[in-house]
């Protein structure tokens, strides 16, 4: 362990309720920052430029138009982030059996496996 470092057990009362302001308030520093930046952000997409045939449109118009044309072209990425920010993105479904018959139904199907393999070996 590093030396360097303090046990909070080893604090009074008093020091480990100062720590724990402190990182409380760097945690609340660190969330303005990081608002601060998307603010920044979402301001230049919303700002004004032009398109390739000069007509004024918003940089967010323009990443789209550059995104599409690039899904036309094949780029297989550029389709899926296109289907993703759409709301179209495929989910990943997990089966979960909770009920006795659907365990019974897993048991038996894996069983299956184990037989057929056991049969082979011999």
């Amino acid at each position: 362990m590093n030396e360097n470092l303090i046990v909070n057990s080893e604090l009074t009362p008093e020091e480990r309720k100062e720590k724990a302001r402190k990182a409380g308030l760097a945690s609340a520093e660190s969330r303005r920052k990081k608002k601060l930046l998307k603010d920044e952000l979402l301001a230049i997409l919303d700002g004004k430029t032009q398109d390739k045939d000069g007509k004024e449109i918003t940089h967010r118009q323009k990443i789209s138009c550059v995104l599409v044309e690039r899904a036309e072209a094949g780029d297989v990425k550029a389709i899926e982030v296109l289907r993703d920010t759409i709301g179209e993105k495929p989910s990943e479904k997990f089966i979960t059996a909770t009920s006795d018959e659907a365990m019974e139904k897993m048991d038996r199907f894996f069983a299956s496996f184990d037989s057929s393999t056991d049969d082979k070996g011999s």
